[in-house]
């Protein structure tokens, strides 16, 4: 079954391109180069679908982890997450608030990473698309 979720979620909501270093256009294509990634998949990840193949996967772990999103030891980095938020909503403290418990849902729900680097990408991001239709009081 195809899934419809929006790729990089925390990239494409959070991240002002330019913020933290190194943009998420230059990670994709840095890591674009370490994957034989099919055609099929490159679509979909231009069209904020989650991609189907091993490789596809693969480079959305690695894009992850070139922003940070994931650490070397293989974390979910909610601290690099808030960050992102912070900056996109410095002036709306609702949305800040709510942007934050929704960060921290992710990171109590997200193991470490197991032996598949690829696979927990998916689960970031999956995670993130599940926590972002969840209504949250503040």
């Amino acid at each position: 079954m195809k899934s419809r979720i929006f790729l990089l979620v925390f990239v494409g909501i959070f991240v002002n391109n330019e913020a933290f270093g190194l943009s998420k256009e230059m990670a994709a294509l840095q890591c674009k180069s370490k994957f034989r990634v099919p055609y099929s998949d490159i679509e979909k990840i231009k069209n904020r679908l989650m991609p189907e193949t091993k490789e596809g996967k693969c480079m959305m772990a690695c894009i992850l982890k070139k922003l940070k999103v994931i650490s070397k030891d293989g974390k979910f980095q909610v601290n690099t997450v808030k960050g992102w938020i912070a900056n996109k909503y410095k002036d709306d403290t609702k949305k800040l608030n709510r942007a934050y418990a929704k960060a921290d849902a992710c990171a109590e729900e997200l193991p470490t990473l197991g032996e598949n680097e690829c696979e927990y990408a998916v689960k970031i991001l999956e995670c993130s698309m599940r926590k972002k239709k969840l209504k949250i009081a503040t």
